[in-house]
């Protein structure tokens, strides 16, 4: 969440898993289907959870996105999931490495990213933006400046929600870019409870994309 401009980490621990349902999930999903892993790991839970799942259905070719953050998050980039979207304070956590500002990033996909097989993938920065690549190519994002929650919650869940919505409609790296950062600034301003799709449609003109 952020808050005062400072963004803080507030998440509930999570429920418990019932991990007897994993046979099922594997033989519902196949071949690039699409497998979002997000949110905390329940307390309790063996953190390589998420990076085993990533190895898992990555056997049968599913496409595996992941939005999660401490112990969970640095196992699961080791396994090198199809996508991956995180903060900085998040990734700094994973990588054990001061990470404060976007212009870290393109230095960080060609030495700890793209050679170790992460090579989709989405670092957001509040009202800052965000740096989204795939493969060589990279994007920088920047939403317009908007009035915004006091406490903002599930701007980074909408985010992630606009660019998978925008892949799945068969959209290049830009427009899917420009849909997630206009989608989170919409949460940012509308609040998760007030979302409101024509605010989506007035940000996404207004959002700026620029290659880097």
């Amino acid at each position: 969440m952020e808050r005062d401009g400072k963004a803080e980490k507030f998440n509930h621990p999570g429920f418990e898993l019932d991990l007897t349902s994993f046979g099922q999930l594997y033989r519902s999903v196949g071949r690039k289907d699409l497998l979002v892993l997000t949110g905390r790991l329940p307390q309790g839970m063996n953190p390589a959870l998420y990076g085993s799942w990533v190895k898992a259905f990555g056997h049968k070719d599913v496409r595996v996105a992941v939005d999660t953050s401490g112990k969970p998050l640095e196992w699961a980039l080791k396994t090198a999931p199809w996508f991956f979207k995180v903060n900085l304070y998040e990734l700094s956590e994973a990588l054990k490495i001061k990470v404060t500002a976007l212009a870290q990033v393109p230095r960080l996909l060609k030495s700890r990213f793209l050679p170790h097989g992460l090579i989709h993938g989405a670092i957001t920065d509040g009202p800052k933006g965000a740096i989204v690549w795939e493969n060589s190519l990279v994007y920088s994002v920047r939403p317009p400046k908007v009035r915004t929650q006091k406490l903002i919650v599930g701007a980074g869940d909408a985010f992630l929600a606009g660019y998978l919505a925008d892949w799945k409609r068969g959209k290049d790296l830009k427009e899917r870019a420009r849909w997630a950062c206009a989608t989170g600034t919409t949460v940012a301003s509308t609040g998760i409870m007030g979302f409101k799709p024509k605010v989506v449609m007035r940000l996404i003109k207004i959002v700026t994309v620029k290659r880097i």
